[in-house]
């Protein structure tokens, strides 16, 4: 009977010993999550305004953060510190949608999801992550794009226009003629960027709209110079001629000037060597003699 008690003893305390690992092993690992946790919360309190600070409850936030951080690593706590106090709490009220989108976003896009949860998340279900973006850039016009533009400009748009052109963008897409023009528009702005817009002033779309021969016409009447200047800046060889010719130019065309100013003042070789010259000479005396006319000089 007491070897049985010995071996349920023995078994006993080597459960306790797993068990005792086990706690010791989740004990240290907490604390690095737990770090994560803190820093994130930290930097999202410094980011939200004081009034969100002193009404929300920092354990809340952390059970919040560390609920992102076990789904998406440290990525959510990321996405904690760039949207703020704000971005926990609607990741608590409106689901993993949030936490979902806000990892992926940038710092902007997460810092306005965080403070219009409510109009961003439908926006995003509707029409992508791009729209996210796009908000964060102009507030207001994610819609108008995706509706103008279309779900694959609106994409396009999101990842490439600048926030200071995309009001004009879009004010000239809606002036647009047809659908074909729209699609141009965003080509020939890939193209030439800005530029566009003083190419074709405001004032002239607002006027008679957008066409398609206007675009043409603008892009057409750029490209040679666009396409030599490439060539010119991707190839030395090419720039070295290029510099060679123009100096021969500018010099054929220097000396001719040159000779034409020489001959209006009578300062060339030739003009000094006339009679006429000569004739015009201080001290030259012209006299007839037998019905021709002479030139001499005075002894």
């Amino acid at each position: 009977m007491k070897c049985p008690s010995i071996f349920c003893l023995i078994q006993t305390m080597a459960v306790c010993f797993a068990a005792a690992l086990s706690t010791t092993d989740v004990a240290s690992a907490a604390p690095g999550v737990s770090q994560i946790v803190r820093e994130a919360v930290e930097f999202a309190f410094k980011k939200s305004s004081r009034e969100v600070v002193e009404r929300t409850s920092r354990e809340a936030v952390e059970q919040s953060v560390e609920a992102g951080v076990a789904k998406y690593g440290s990525r959510a706590a990321k996405a904690v510190a760039d949207g703020g106090v704000e971005l926990a709490e609607a990741a608590a009220k409106y689901g993993d949608d949030v936490m979902r989108v806000a990892v992926d976003a940038t710092p902007a896009a997460r810092r306005a999801l965080a403070l219009q949860p409510s109009r961003m998340l439908p926006l995003v279900r509707e029409f992508g992550e791009e729209a996210l973006e796009i908000e964060a850039k102009s507030p207001g016009l994610a819609r108008r794009v995706f509706t103008t533009f279309g779900d694959d400009g609106g994409r396009q748009i999101a990842r490439q226009v600048p926030a200071e052109d995309l009001p004009r963008l879009l004010t000239y897409a809606e002036k647009a003629d047809t659908p074909k023009t729209r699609r141009l528009l965003l080509d020939v702005y890939a193209k030439e960027g800005a530029t566009i817009f003083e190419k074709i002033p405001a004032s002239v779309v607002l006027a008679t709209g957008l066409s398609t021969s206007m675009l043409y016409g603008t892009h057409r009447a750029t490209e040679p110079f666009d396409a030599a200047g490439d060539a010119i800046r991707n190839s030395p060889d090419l720039a070295r001629e290029t510099t060679t010719g123009f100096l021969w130019v500018f010099g054929v065309v220097a000396v001719i000037t040159a000779v034409f100013v020489l001959a209006a003042f009578r300062l060339t070789p030739w003009h000094a060597a006339s009679p006429y010259a000569v004739a015009s000479q201080p001290g030259n005396v012209t006299t007839a003699t037998d019905g021709r006319t002479t030139n001499r000089t005075p002894e």
